[in-house]
């Protein structure tokens, strides 16, 4: 049975993770969702190249990641 999670634990890990391996100086972009196993609405590079500038900040799905 599939179980939508919101991302805000995710995002809090990768942030935990990110600080306590690299440093608080490096930021946590383009990290591994661990325990994701796929996204309800996938976004793909068009509709990121709209919200990002827009400070929408989204998660993607990269395929072999």
């Amino acid at each position: 049975m599939l179980q939508l999670m919101p991302p805000g634990g995710y995002a809090a890990g990768i942030y935990a993770r990110s600080d306590t391996e690299r440093g608080v100086h490096k930021a946590p972009a383009n990290e591994v969702v661990k325990g994701a196993s796929d996204l309800e609405f996938p976004i793909m590079k068009g509709e990121q190249d709209v919200l990002n500038p827009r400070g929408v900040n989204v998660i993607r799905a990269f395929p072999g990641r």
